[in-house]
């Protein structure tokens, strides 16, 4: 017996339609994918940084020279009696200065730290007392000084320049301190508020200086030779009972020993 194959003949003009029956039943498509939706624009607008808000640093201070630059840092960002100063300063334990300033202060901060490096240290600290003085002045047709220590005959001579009167001593105060140091002396009719810096042969002083009676003030930076008498300013009496008077407050600070 002979045994035959079957085989099916394609016909050649017939593969090209098998081949897309063939696509046709295989999903070989790529899958669609959504485009996510846009990002958000970053906001670029750079908010406008406050100059004036305080920031905090720490600096290293050379040994010996934390009070003394404690003190000018204080004065240097006072903004007067009526008005918060620019920042704040305390000294740590260790002699570190804490420094609470707008940021703008701080680069002079910095500087003025570098400026301390490698200096010697200073030498103790002076004391120095300064005297002040109020004295009366009531205008009449006469000059009469006898009632003045003799001490203060200079300053009389002065004061009558400007026209006679009668001269009476109202209060004398002293205050002695330290070079850089802020002290204070509050008598029965003025208080006083200073603090000096040697210059050299002479005194660096910022002095404020109240009568009580009167509400008069004065707020002043002199350069003052020692052992010189200097009026600081002059003010009302205040004194109802008192006709045509004025106080002179006068200051003489003593030699300092360097």
């Amino acid at each position: 017996m002979t045994l035959r194959s079957h085989r099916t003949v394609v016909p050649w003009l017939a593969l090209p339609l098998v081949a897309l029956a063939l696509a046709a039943c295989t999903d070989t498509s790529t899958p669609t994918v959504e485009p996510a939706p846009p990002a958000p624009a970053a906001n670029l607008e750079v908010s406008e940084v406050d100059a004036d808000a305080p920031v905090m640093r720490t600096y290293e201070v050379p040994a010996g020279r934390s009070d003394e630059l404690e003190q000018v840092l204080k004065s240097a960002m006072s903004m007067g009696r009526d008005q918060p100063p620019r920042g704040r300063v305390d000294q740590l334990h260790d002699g570190r200065l804490v420094v609470v300033a707008p940021e703008s202060i701080h680069a002079g901060v910095a500087q003025l730290c570098l400026d301390f490096q490698g200096q010697p240290e200073p030498p103790p600290p002076t004391t120095i007392p300064i005297d002040y003085w109020v004295v009366r002045a009531q205008r009449g047709e006469t000059a009469d000084a006898g009632a003045l220590p003799a001490e203060l005959e200079g300053v009389a001579q002065e004061i009558l320049v400007d026209g006679p009167a009668k001269l009476t001593l109202v209060e004398h105060l002293r205050l002695a301190s330290s070079a850089h140091d802020f002290a204070k002396v509050e008598g029965r009719y003025a208080k006083v508020q200073h603090r000096f810096s040697p210059r050299g042969d002479r005194l660096v002083a910022n002095i404020d200086f109240e009568t009580r009676r009167s509400d008069s003030q004065v707020e002043s930076t002199l350069s003052i030779e020692p052992e010189t008498f200097v009026i600081l300013g002059v003010g009302g009496d205040g004194d109802d009972s008192v006709e045509d008077a004025s106080l002179y407050y006068v200051l003489r600070a003593q030699a300092p020993n360097l």
